[in-house]
Formats: C-alpha cells, sequence, structure tokens
C-alpha cells in the first residue's frame, strides 16, 4: 500500500481520481437549533426607523404612481326597453312583460287529439269539472232542470270497447284502460264543450250550438266567456302561426328588437334562457332612437371578497379563502384570471353600483371619475376605444351584423325567472346514429299515453303488439284467417323487424335541392303472425315525431343532419311552472335538447334465410 501523504493538497483532483473512496462529501447542511421555542424568530420585530423603511422599500410599498384614487363617480346609462318579440318564421308582434320571456318562447300547443284519437284525459276531466264548478255557482243547475247532468249526457267520457280495434292504444295498457273506466259516465269531456265553444262571441245561439242540452240558455253566454278565459289562463299556448319551436332543428329560435337593435337566438334548446342566448343583429350607430338616459352619481367603493391578499406588509389575510390551493391547468383560463385578479390586481378595482330595469336593452355610453386630486377623467369601454378583434369582453353580446365593428357595451337583460318547475316528461326521444345499417333512429324512450301521462316506450310498443297480436292469434284459432301452405323449412327474409319504439329516418334530398341532404322520417313495416293483409306502417306515438301527420294530407317531416351528432341528442317534452313578479302563476308545454348517449345498433339485417319456427323471434337490439 502506498504511503498517504496528509494534509491533502488539492481536495478536488482527489475526489476526481477517486483515490480515498472513503472521503465523505455532504449534499446537504442544517442548522441545529439551540433552544426549544421559536417565539422570537417568528416576530417580525422592529430594531429602528430605518430597518423599517427599508423593509418597506424592499416589498415596493414605498413605489406610488402619479395617479389619484377616485372619490366620486357618474354613469350615463342609455336604456332601450324590448318592444318587439317575433317567434320563428311568424309576424312581428309587441313584446310581452305580464309573462316570463322563456313562457313567450317555449310555449306550445296542447294536443286534444294524435292519430284521431282523443288524448289527455287528466285535461279533459278538469276542463268538465270547471264547466260543472261555473254552472253550479251560477245557481244553474236544480233538480228541476238538470242542466250539469245534461251536459255530462252530452260529453261523456266513453269506456273503451276491448272488441273494438280502434280502442286498441288504449286497452293495450292495463293501468290506461283502467282510468278511462272508472271516469266513462262519472265525468264530462270538457275538451269537446271547449273546441265546440271556441271562436264564438255572445250573443250565442245555443240551440244550434248544443242542441243536445233541452235547458241551454243565454244565461250560459257569460260563463262560456269566463270558461275560455279561464283556459287560455290555464296553459299559455301560442297563436297557429306563433310558435318558435323549430321541428326540422328540434330547438328554438326567435328575434327580439329594442328601440334601435335587434337581436337573434338562432339556437335555444337547454332551458336556461338568458343573455347569452342572443346575438346582436342590428345596432345602427349614430342614429337618433327613444332611450332612456339616466345618470347616476354614487361613491365608488374598492372590490373586496373573502380572503383577498392584503399589500400591506403589516397586515395579515383571514383563512376563509385557500388561494393555495387552486390548481389550474395551462388550459383553465378562467382560473388563471380570476388568480391574476386576486393576487396582483385585487386593489386596483372598485365596485360602481348601478340599477337597471329589467326587460332593457342597457348601453353603457361612460364613467366620469373624479379622483383624490380633484381630476376628471371621462372612461368608455376598451373595446369601444381599440376596437381590435383581441378585446377580451365579458358579458357583452356577439355583433354578427357583419360591420366587423368592437363588440358592444351594452347589457341584455332579459325578463326571466331563476326557477321554473317542470313535470315528469309526457314525451322523450333519443336520436342515434346506426353505422351498420346507415341511417337514424329515434328511439321514443317515453310516450304520452291516452290519459295524459308518459310511458315508457319499450313497454307500450311491447304491450300494443302484443295486442294486436293476440287478435290475429284468436282469429286463427277460430278459423276465420289461415295461414298460407308452406313446404319448406326455411324462408327468405328480405328484411328483420326492429322493436315498434325505434321510428328510421333515412338520408334524403332536402325540398328542392339536389346536393343539400338532410334526415327524412321513414316507417318499419309492422309484420305480424298470420297476417294476410299488407303490412301497417308504425308511426310515432309522440307529438313532436308526428310532425305532419296530424294536419290532413300527409306531409314529409326533415331534420338537418348536422342536428344529429355522433353522440346523438335526447329531446325532451314536459309541462313547465313558474310564478312571475306580480305573482302570477304560468303553466305552458315546453321541450329540452340535450346531449345522447352516443351511436347504437338496431340489429336490422336485410337478404338472409331464416327457419320457419324462428320467423316471428324478436329481434335483439342493443343501445
Amino acid at each position: 500500500m502506498a504511503d498517504i501523504t496528509l494534509p491533502i493538497a488539492n481536495i478536488r483532483e482527489v475526489l476526481q481520481k477517486k483515490s480515498f473512496p472513503t472521503i465523505t462529501r455532504w449534499n446537504r447542511l442544517e442548522g441545529r437549533p439551540r433552544t426549544h421555542h421559536f417565539d422570537r424568530a417568528l416576530k417580525a420585530e422592529v430594531r429602528d426607523a430605518l430597518w423599517m423603511l427599508t423593509r418597506q422599500w424592499q416589498l415596493g410599498e414605498l413605489k406610488a404612481d402619479d395617479a389619484g384614487s377616485p372619490v366620486l363617480a357618474k354613469v350615463h346609462v342609455a336604456a332601450e326597453p324590448l318592444s318587439h318579440f317575433t317567434a320563428h318564421g311568424s309576424a312581428q308582434r309587441t313584446f310581452e312583460t305580464s309573462i316570463p320571456l322563456e313562457a313567450q318562447v317555449e310555449k306550445h300547443t296542447v294536443p286534444f287529439t294524435l292519430d284521431g284519437r282523443a288524448v289527455g284525459l287528466d285535461l279533459r276531466v278538469l276542463m268538465g269539472r270547471e264547466w260543472r264548478s261555473l254552472l253550479v255557482k251560477a245557481g244553474l243547475d236544480s233538480p228541476a232542470s238538470p242542466i250539469v247532468q245534461q251536459f255530462m249526457d252530452a260529453f261523456p267520457i266513453l269506456a273503451p270497447d276491448p272488441l273494438l280495434a280502434t280502442d286498441d292504444p288504449i286497452t293495450a295498457h292495463r293501468a290506461t284502460w283502467q282510468r278511462f273506466a272508472a271516469l266513462a259516465g262519472r265525468a264530462m269531456d270538457g275538451t269537446n264543450w271547449y273546441e265546440r265553444i271556441k271562436g264564438t262571441t255572445a250573443p250565442r245561439s245555443f240551440a244550434a250550438l248544443v242542441p243536445e242540452v233541452a235547458g241551454a240558455t243565454n244565461a250560459l253566454d257569460p260563463l262560456c266567456d269566463k270558461y275560455l278565459a279561464w283556459y287560455e289562463r290555464l296553459i299559455l299556448q301560442p297563436a297557429a302561426t306563433e310558435d318558435a319551436w323549430q321541428p326540422d332543428r328540434l330547438e328554438y329560435g326567435f328575434d327580439l328588437a329594442a328601440a334601435g337593435s335587434a337581436f337573434k337566438a338562432k339556437e335555444y334548446y337547454h332551458g336556461n334562457l338568458d343573455w347569452y342566448n342572443l346575438d346582436l343583429v342590428n345596432a345602427a350607430p349614430g342614429t337618433q332612437v327613444t332611450t332612456n338616459n339616466v345618470v347616476h352619481t354614487f361613491l365608488p367603493t374598492q372590490v373586496k371578497f373573502s380572503g383577498m391578499p392584503n399589500t400591506r406588509w403589516w397586515k395579515f389575510e383571514d383563512e376563509r379563502v385557500n388561494i393555495g390551493a387552486i390548481t389550474p391547468d395551462s388550459t383553465d383560463l378562467v382560473k388563471l384570471v380570476v388568480m391574476e385578479f386576486g393576487l396582483i390586481y385585487a386593489n386596483d378595482w372598485f365596485n360602481f353600483p348601478v340599477r337597471l330595469g329589467v326587460g332593457q336593452w342597457c348601453n353603457v355610453k361612460g364613467l366620469i371619475i373624479t379622483n383624490t386630486f380633484g381630476e376628471k377623467h371621462w372612461i368608455t369601454a376598451a373595446s369601444r376605444d381599440t376596437g381590435t378583434e383581441r378585446d377580451s369582453t365579458m358579458f357583452t353580446l356577439a355583433d354578427v351584423s357583419g360591420r366587423g365593428t368592437s363588440p358592444s357595451a351594452g347589457l341584455l337583460l332579459l325578463p326571466t325567472v331563476p326557477k321554473v318547475q317542470e313535470s315528469d316528461a309526457l314525451e322523450s326521444f333519443a336520436m342515434v346514429r346506426d353505422e351498420m345499417a346507415n341511417m337514424v333512429w329515434a328511439m321514443e324512450t317515453v310516450v304520452p299515453m291516452p290519459d295524459g301521462r308518459g310511458r315508457a316506450g319499450k313497454e307500450a310498443a311491447s304491450e300494443l303488439r302484443t295486442r294486436l297480436q293476440k287478435r290475429l292469434d284468436d282469429a286463427f284459432a277460430a278459423g276465420t284467417i289461415v295461414d298460407p301452405a308452406w313446404s319448406a323449412d326455411l324462408r327468405y327474409r328480405l328484411m328483420t323487424s326492429v322493436p315498434e319504439h325505434w321510428i328510421p329516418f333515412i338520408s334524403a334530398h332536402a325540398p328542392g335541392s339536389t346536393r343539400q341532404t338532410m334526415l327524412q322520417r321513414a316507417s318499419m313495416p309492422r309484420i305480424l303472425r298470420h297476417g294476410t293483409a299488407s303490412p301497417a306502417k308504425v308511426k310515432p306515438r309522440g307529438q313532436l315525431l308526428r310532425q305532419g301527420l296530424d294536419v290532413g294530407a300527409l306531409q314529409r317531416y326533415f331534420i338537418q343532419e348536422e342536428e344529429v351528432p355522433r353522440a346523438g341528442i335526447e329531446v325532451t317534452r314536459t309541462f313547465q311552472r313558474t310564478r312571475w313578479t306580480d305573482g302570477s302563476v304560468h303553466v305552458w308545454m315546453g321541450m329540452r335538447k340535450g346531449t345522447g348517449r352516443g351511436v347504437g345498433s338496431s340489429g336490422l339485417r336485410f337478404d338472409f334465410l331464416q327457419p320457419r319456427k324462428e320467423l316471428f323471434q324478436p329481434v335483439l337490439v342493443q343501445s
């Protein structure tokens, strides 16, 4: 072993050559406390005034801008009340302030019949009970003249007949059949009476209007007026040409107009109606219009929030907000903006409270700020001064007028309600894309029943098909119909069937176009065992999908293809109820559209051989 000469003259060279592998190298140094108490170390003790001044200089507290704080402010606001409302494809009418805007936009016609059959048993009984109450309160019903019973006999709730094929949509469903049977002969169908007197005015000729009632006199005229007014208040419904629902896009479309501005809502469907649903389509700058110019004078106050960082060195914040727990990603721009506001520029923001009226388009013309030095400054919106596309604004409408100007500094305050109650779904369907069958299916998940309630579409379709099949089985057992003689065990099938609550939509040319394609409603044949006649076409049972089927001559129904993405959509129809500012209650029927559950497969097949015993086996589907 070579002799080691100490001390080492060049420690770096020795470490590089690793001459002494046992040499200990320190990579961490820690201080060793000499006491168990850290009270004094945690205190920010002031040794002298110079130390305090240098500490303030170090933290930037001695830096200042050549500006004063605002002590007085005046704001100029020009408000344009909303004056007109236009539903999609209808004429412009006066904007209503007595009902919420949701009711004006969403209200939809409540049908009394679907596919030629009476529906809405609950509404029919309610209307009959109201008419009976009006007769009793007016003192027109007496033992000598039982006019109530006469109206019940003239407009009865009919009991469904299980022997009639036309009553199968009722008798096929046990609960629905029981409700009709329970009310038959015991309640009045008020809908039939309403439709008979609708559109008539006093004086009415009741001898020709209702010959079934012998006691009908002119004393019924004021009651008829009350009855019509009561139903119009009961459920808000649009006029024939004022429905904002767009069937081809499954969403609402409407326009609003003020004194010098116009707004358009192209895609409203989610049920939360507010300013962000509209775009500014017309606002002529410099045009003299009638506005309400309001000037507010007030004292500005600094914006504060719980846990706000304090800019002074000798003050500590409360612990109600843990800003350190905010962990935004690089794409969370909103979080980053809020953090920047709270941590850096929190003491640079002031609050200018201004009370504005609802149902107005309010434009803030500018602010006059008076600071502590007595200087006055006229301040306008930043986007109005620069007018570049990079400006960032909040609570402003997109300007789609095509003028290329900067965003408007206006604020649109819509007369909407914060809370709307919804009933159970009366109708609901999901539209999915079937890539294997190369078509779109509308699955009726909830269908309206004749008694006014909604029922699962799969169960309703199965019950109706079972009822129709039982009729053919009974006829076959009785020898009324005879199956054709088959000599082969295999049969060629052109195509299979799908559950009857699946309504097909196929790709077709748009009306009047040879290039644009849309989704057109089609029908699947109803193939039953022992059936000898041509198969009937399965039609939708819901009101929305029956567009064009209950208007006399059949009309084709198209849906824009881009409205059904790969994820699919779900559309629901429910009753809506809310209370307005004057305490009045408003009820209407509205629709909602949401995202679906992805693609599906109907199991539809074409051109194959099938054993005879499996010919009418149910087809398994996957959704």
